[in-house]
């Protein structure tokens, strides 16, 4: 199974006017690279993939276009706060070293972790410590979504 019918997919719902707009966004991602298309249709496709393909697409690293590492940074964030915790830490520790944008990066943001966020404490620790500065950026994106609450902890700092 390959993953190239959600290329086709993906610039079938491509727009140049977005993909201008997109390139002045995102100056370090080259404009080739770039397709065009809206964060709200990547979602409802990410919604519209079933888990087989889903996975083969996940698997399938490095992406060249930027929207199909939105769309992967959208299938992670769909990980629910009853699915396999471990599975999703592994999804994401794979996807990471491919984020290379602040989109991509602030986009992944599963709803499992608001529900195990004493478990991902050491995970923060090790993004925080990590060379690629979007992963830095990943750990802080996280303390900042789960841990200004009841979790806080000075030690974060």
């Amino acid at each position: 199974m390959d993953t190239d019918w959600i290329l086709e997919r993906i610039k079938e719902l491509a727009e140049e006017d977005y993909r201008q707009y997109v390139a002045r966004l995102l100056p370090d991602v080259p404009i080739e690279k770039i397709i065009g298309v809206r964060a709200p249709l990547l979602k409802k496709l990410s919604l519209s993939i079933d888990q087989d393909r889903e996975a083969v697409f996940r698997n399938a690293l490095p992406h060249k276009y930027h929207e199909e590492n939105m769309l992967h940074s959208y299938m992670l964030s769909e990980f629910g706060p009853y699915d396999n915790y471990q599975a999703c830490l592994n999804c994401i520790e794979q996807f990471l070293p491919f984020v290379d944008n602040w989109a991509v990066c602030d986009a992944i943001m599963p709803e499992m972790f608001a529900a195990h966020p004493q478990g991902l404490e050491d995970r923060i620790i090790e993004w925080l410590r990590a060379e690629r500065p979007y992963t830095i950026r990943f750990g802080l994106m996280v303390l900042m979504k789960n841990y200004l609450d009841e979790f806080f902890d000075e030690e974060h700092f």
